[in-house]
């Protein structure tokens, strides 16, 4: 219970040991102290924020309400602070599972990419070796202009096997953790290497279009902004029922970029909007909703929304902002 004035009237012991001070350091002492200048601001609000602990910063949820008199006039306002560690543990849990999930759907993709520029390669080596063993049997002239017109055989050899050699290359960067630090970076090279993993299972259903704009570098962690972006494309690609367009595109804000992904394919029939977060029929792709790359969007400081479309589609976009190293790390 806080004063009208903000300074804390009664406490239970559960908010003592969350911020690991006794109640007599605690009752009288200004709410702002441990929850920030932004306390009392956003009533009837839930926030997520860290508050010092006895081992350091310590998730909690809180939220606030007014107590008025007969009068409707403020007598005071209720703190609710709750530890948020299993809360945060648990999204930690599933934003591993989703992408585990995500790497379950691209591996058909990956064998289909792989298997074709493969398959093509052995197909030409194998004309070839014929060739070689028919040069032999040519006068000596012929064999050098045999062996000229082997030279595109080779360069398309060569360029499907980079082809291979690139897609491994994503993967293996998708697959690793990284370090999560946040460094300056250029969104357009996540969302294009982003489409590019995506590709192989989205090329089959829907014509996908990317429109980046200019963007500044922004402070972020790389390698889960990626993640999110994927899981978002598959989840969108994956619920159209029937083939459609997905358009992505980009663009600068005042205080940093989004990152905009639309579709027109109409979605099941099951899938609803509840403003913040688009929930998608269960059982399908990667994941029942895009909570998961919501998640890891809002651990950059941005937010994902979602809205649907004329057509029966969805609009998603990601809002991220530019904020110092110390805010993310």
């Amino acid at each position: 219970m806080l004063r009208i004035d903000g300074t804390l009237r009664s406490a239970n012991a559960r908010l003592a040991r969350i911020l690991g001070r006794g109640l007599d350091g605690l009752i009288g002492r200004p709410a702002s102290d441990w929850l920030g200048d932004d306390e009392g601001t956003r009533l009837r609000e839930v926030r997520e924020m860290s508050v010092d602990g006895p081992f350091g910063p310590r998730p909690v949820a809180v939220w606030e309400s007014l107590i008025l008199d007969r009068q409707d006039v403020p007598i005071g306002r209720v703190l609710v602070v709750r530890d948020q560690g299993a809360v945060m543990k648990l999204r930690e849990q599933l934003v591993t599972a989703g992408q585990l999930s995500a790497l379950g759907d691209l591996a058909a993709g990956i064998a289909h990419e792989v298997n074709n520029p493969l398959a093509f390669v052995l197909a030409n080596l194998n004309e070839l070796r014929r060739e070689s063993e028919a040069l032999g049997k040519l006068d000596a002239a012929s064999p050098a202009r045999a062996l000229a017109e082997t030279a595109p055989r080779i360069d398309a050899c060569i360029a499907s096997l980079g082809r291979v050699v690139g897609f491994v290359a994503e993967v293996r960067s998708f697959a690793h953790q990284g370090t999560g630090a946040p460094i300056l970076f250029q969104v357009n090279e996540l969302v294009a290497s982003a489409l590019r993993l995506a590709a192989p299972r989205l090329r089959d259903q829907h014509v996908v279009s990317f429109e980046p704009g200019e963007l500044p570098e922004l402070r972020c962690a790389p390698q889960e902004l990626k993640h999110a972006l994927l899981s978002l494309l598959l989840a969108v690609g994956q619920e159209g029922r029937e083939r459609g367009h997905i358009h992505v595109r980009t663009g600068a804000t005042d205080d940093g970029v989004f990152v905009e992904v639309e579709t027109d394919a109409p979605l099941g029939e099951r899938t609803a909007f509840d403003g913040a977060e688009l929930l998608l029929a269960p059982g399908r792709g990667a994941g029942a909703s895009l909570l998961i790359p919501g998640h890891m969007v809002r651990r950059q400081g941005g937010n994902l929304r979602a809205e649907p479309t004329a057509t029966g589609g969805a609009r998603v976009r990601i809002d991220l902002r530019d904020r110092p190293a110390e805010a993310l790390a």
